[in-house]
């Protein structure tokens, strides 16, 4: 009875796992229309790989406030090519 609880544990993990890794993907493809590479890299940190405001400072040497502030334009630049694309599919 353990080794079955286990075993369907086991297969719901690799389930959410294979569902992260889609996530991850789109959210790069979305990513990769950012102009500015500084967006990119503030959202790459804080999406993909997980970190904190204060790793991603450290990650990009720059302070929090202005990693906030690439993280808001880079935001709006993500929604506007977002809107781009459900133009298209509408």
């Amino acid at each position: 009875d353990t080794a079955l609880k286990w075993s369907e544990c086991q297969r719901e993990i690799e389930r959410l796992e294979l569902e992260l890794r889609t996530i991850d993907l789109e959210t790069n493809e979305v990513l990769s229309h950012l102009e500015n590479m500084n967006e990119y890299k503030v959202l790459y940190c804080r999406y993909i790989r997980r970190l904190s405001w204060t790793e991603i400072a450290e990650v990009t040497k720059y302070s929090q406030q202005h990693v906030f502030k690439l993280h808001h334009d880079g935001v709006r630049g993500c929604t506007k090519y977002m809107e781009t694309v459900r133009r298209v599919w509408v």
